[in-house]
């Protein structure tokens, strides 16, 4: 599937309209969480990564599709992830209060990240989104740099 095609159904699955990126003109630009939630696993509280452009670059730094199979990351360490697409909410994440009444009033596109761990690499999961089924991503070396940034472990024992 050419990637203007994916995207375009990204952007229908999410109800994401031109207004609400701050790229209007480019419609790869906009194929990103407004915010994303980490938790559990080695993380004592959750993060919340809320700044779209950041957001953006995290989701290309997961674009190499990987067929793991689920005994291979079942016993390595797992951050639940959380994906609210769409910028209109942003402004949920900037209480804990606020967090719990975003993930009350929009149910968010799951997914996982297991942390690099004994010479495997950081891997990022996509739960299922409408017609999309889920997928197993490589997390390059930015995507690392961000997630570093953030304080969520990049590498595990």
């Amino acid at each position: 599937m050419e990637l203007g095609r994916i995207v375009a159904v990204v952007l229908a699955l999410t109800s994401v309209t031109p207004a609400a990126h701050p790229l209007d003109g480019d419609l790869v630009s906009r194929a990103a969480p407004g915010v994303i939630v980490l938790s559990g696993g080695p993380l004592r509280t959750p993060i919340v990564l809320s700044n779209w452009i950041e957001n953006q670059k995290l989701m290309m730094a997961a674009a190499t599709t990987v067929s793991i199979p689920d005994s291979a990351l079942a016993h390595r360490q797992k951050v639940d992830v959380e994906m609210f697409w769409g910028a209109e909410w942003s402004h949920y994440a900037s209480t804990p209060d606020s967090l719990a009444l975003l993930r009350r009033v929009r149910e968010a596109q799951r997914g996982a990240y297991y942390p690099a761990a004994h010479r495997k690499p950081a891997i990022w999961v996509f739960g299922p989104a409408g017609p999309m089924p889920a997928s197993e991503r490589l997390l390059s070396s930015e995507g690392i740099a961000i997630l570093r940034a953030h304080r969520v472990p990049v590498s595990v024992k």
